[in-house]
């Protein structure tokens, strides 16, 4: 890198917004993995001689005087999604009180509800957000609202840095339960490091809306490239395992296989762990292989064991298939956790029933059952809102019904947050506070 391109970098400090405190949420929190995003935008600031830093309030809370005055960043970029939206409006606060430099919001939420965004903020970043930083932080994109296409060749990007966060106190355990349950799919060696290794999402869950985020066309790194990260990871950080963190990773059958004859040829020997769908592998031989490559878990979003709610949510997937997939993993050794979503349009008690039916024949190792909470944009948050049959939108912008209280108050054991979540909701809109 010549003087001349070190000489011009900025200094970009990236943030995560504090956590929203417990009864505040419908949604459960305690993950506390890096946050991949941030990671990769600071990798490609980093390729171009700029400078970044990460802040995670997620993880930890941090003075954001300090944070801003001892990096004097030319740019502040905030992650923003939905369910601490909130806290994304206090952080926007109290940079501006802190400095003008323009600040940068991307993210989930910044993507489907633009219009939420303070205009105190200079720029929002639709969807992806390497290209459209780069561009902001170079002066060459001067927008309030900037959306640059997908990046079509992932393999084209840099991976997340883990100096970044490696001495961080983050989760470097495996258990797939994402609030932190101490049972479940778990791997014993630790660090246990996350990947994201593609991005969109071709199928219309109804109740989901990631494709308004990442776009419905599937993009991937190549096997090569992810066996040689994960080579990288353990060499650098001592890896002892992988979890793979995003919404598909074996939904391309030949990378998934490449994947796996890489490791095996290699000798590369790493547990591994990933989200799929039951579709994806209805075979014994492929099972076997995953299992031959170090997979040992799996985290799988069912939604139903009623074959017409599954239709209704459009998941795209028979009981038959949830069916055999777990009968294959049982039998290749491979440990599942299944999250379940109950209380949409459409479900009655009677399809719960059948679900719960399902979940004692399958025995998935872990389960989740969460009641519906609609999300901005997703197609069934859209059909509730336009018949009008929802008794809230809250502040963030989530959607509530009455059945999917009705469902909360089943599935969430008392002192659950989300269940006080939902009784401060209501006692707050009986004194007219919301």
């Amino acid at each position: 890198m010549t003087k001349k391109t070190m000489d011009s970098g900025k200094k970009v400090l990236l943030f995560t917004p504090k956590r929203p405190p417990p009864g505040t949420s419908p949604l459960h929190y305690g993950d506390f993995r890096p946050p991949l995003g941030l990671g990769f935008l600071a990798a490609y600031l980093e390729r171009y001689g700029h400078e970044a830093r990460i802040i995670d309030n997620y993880l930890q809370e941090q003075n954001t005087e300090e944070a801003v005055n001892g990096f004097a960043p030319d740019f502040i970029g905030i992650y923003t999604h939905t369910a601490s939206y909130l806290q994304v409006l206090e952080l926007i606060e109290e940079i501006r009180k802190i400095t003008d430099k323009p600040i940068i919001c991307g993210g989930p939420h910044a993507t489907v509800l633009p219009e939420t965004i303070p205009d105190t903020v200079s720029h929002i970043v639709i969807g992806e957000g390497e290209v459209a930083l780069l561009g902001i932080v170079k002066g060459e994109e001067n927008g309030r609202i900037i959306q640059k296409p997908p990046v079509g060749d992932l393999d084209s990007l840099p991976w997340p840095s883990y100096k970044h966060f490696i001495d961080k106190p983050y989760n470097f355990k495996m258990s797939l339960y994402s609030h932190g349950h101490s049972h479940g799919p778990q791997m014993e060696a630790e660090p246990v490091l996350t990947m994201n290794t593609s991005r969109g999402c071709p199928f219309g869950c109804t109740f989901c809306g990631v494709c308004f985020i990442w776009g419905r066309a599937y993009r991937f790194f190549s096997a090569g490239k992810i066996v040689e990260e994960v080579e990288n990871l353990v060499n650098t950080y001592g890896a002892k395992g992988i979890y793979f963190r995003e919404d598909n990773f074996t939904l391309h059958r030949k990378r998934l296989e490449e994947f796996c004859d890489s490791l095996l040829e290699r000798n590369i020997k790493i547990h591994w762990a990933c989200e799929s769908r039951v579709d994806a592998i209805q075979d014994e031989a492929l099972m076997e292989k995953v299992f031959s490559a170090g997979c040992r878990g799996f985290y799988v979003g069912v939604e139903s064991g009623e074959q017409r709610v599954l239709d209704l949510m459009e998941k795209g997937v028979t009981v038959g298939q949830i069916k055999r997939f777990f009968a294959l993993c049982r039998k290749a050794s491979i440990k599942t956790y299944a999250t379940f979503c109950m209380g949409t349009p459409g479900e009655t008690d009677e399809d719960r029933e059948e679900t719960n039916r399902l979940i004692e024949e399958i025995q998935p190792d872990s389960v989740d059952r969460f009641a519906y909470v609609g999300i901005p944009k997703s197609a069934v948050y859209e059909y509730i809102l336009e018949n009008q049959l929802y008794y809230h939108i809250d502040r963030s912008g989530f959607l509530y019904t009455e059945e999917s209280k009705r469902v909360s108050g089943v599935l969430y054991e008392k002192g659950d947050s989300r269940l006080v979540f939902l009784e401060n909701q209501e006692r707050m809109l009986g004194q007219g506070l919301q």
